[in-house]
């Protein structure tokens, strides 16, 4: 099976949102929405964070736009970073290494970065 990761295009758009009460008696009181919408000519995204606290009367929106070369490098680092936020570092350096004697000598950690690297691709 081949797995793709959608990255957005120059007219693509996409939204995230929250509400950190889902299920509770509040539900619904407090939203987090984030969304990323292009420009009209496809040069850049808008980003689009907006919080809404029914609770406290807040009603804020931050608007940021961001271009392409600058999208290219959010979305690098967030390739990078990923792995160490999902804490699959700490897992591959708990695993220690196949004792030199034996004669296949694969280091199970590469082993597992090559398992993550080919099934989530930076």
């Amino acid at each position: 099976m081949d797995q793709k990761r959608k990255i957005l295009g120059a007219r693509d758009s996409c939204e995230f949102f929250h509400d950190p009460n889902k299920g509770k008696s509040d539900e619904g009181r407090v939203r987090k929405v984030l969304k990323v919408e292009p420009l009209r000519d496809g040069s850049a995204h808008f980003f689009n964070l907006s919080v809404q606290n029914k609770i406290t009367n807040v009603d804020e929106n931050i608007y940021i736009p961001i271009t392409k070369a600058e999208f290219a490098v959010l979305v690098s680092s967030f390739n990078f970073v990923l792995p160490y936020l999902l804490g699959w570092h700490t897992f591959a350096n708990s695993i220690k290494p196949e004792d030199s004697n034996r004669q296949n000598s694969t280091n199970p950690r590469s082993a597992i970065f090559e398992y993550i690297f080919l099934r989530f691709p930076m």
